[in-house]
């Protein structure tokens, strides 16, 4: 259920869950999936974080490659922009039916983005992954399944808000994750 709501097309989840336990992982790839999209305007981190934390991992891993990924039609221009400031290291993935998807993140080294279906898709083909929270829902909630996962969430005084695209704080509670914070857990993945 938590897949349908996601993506568009009608999808037998029983056949993917399969799909998913009955894959076996090749050899890792040195790329990191990144999904900076999502449904809320709210839950958006913003693209100067975004581009600070891509800086700081390409200067940490000079040509680290990067899968930016998404649905919708503002992942789509997030996902052009970033490839204009990191030319020759993104590769854009827009888009794409969900058996693609699997099959091309599959071997992927770290999944970073935001509280999407792609981080739970992430979380359960076993890609280690890095989500960054707002604090619209109560912590845990949506937290992707797995040990595997490094999870940035904070819990302040409106937390459980369920506001969607205007925060009257300026979103605080993801904002409050600076690109260094999240560079410095994710560095010894890379």
């Amino acid at each position: 259920n938590l897949i349908s709501r996601f993506y568009k097309k009608k999808i037998n989840e029983n056949k993917l869950i399969n799909y998913l336990y009955n894959k076996k992982k090749s050899k890792t790839i040195d790329e990191i999936v990144i999904s900076m999209g999502g449904k809320f305007k709210i839950k958006d981190w913003g693209m100067q974080n975004w581009t600070e934390l891509l800086t700081l991992i390409n200067s940490h891993k000079k040509n680290t490659k990067f899968l930016l990924i998404g649905g919708g039609e503002n992942d789509k221009n997030r996902c052009v922009e970033m490839k204009k400031k990191f030319k020759k290291q993104c590769k854009l993935f827009i888009n794409m039916p969900i058996n693609k998807l699997i099959k091309r993140i599959q071997n992927c080294k770290l999944y970073i983005g935001h509280d999407t279906a792609n981080m739970h898709l992430a979380a359960s083909l076993g890609i280690k992954t890095i989500s960054i929270f707002s604090s619209r829902e109560h912590r845990g909630i949506w937290f992707p399944i797995g040990n595997n996962n490094i999870n940035f969430y904070k819990k302040i005084s409106c937390s459980n808000c369920k506001l969607t695209n205007f925060c009257p704080i300026n979103q605080k509670c993801i904002m409050s994750f600076l690109p260094k914070k999240i560079f410095y857990r994710i560095k010894e993945f890379i």
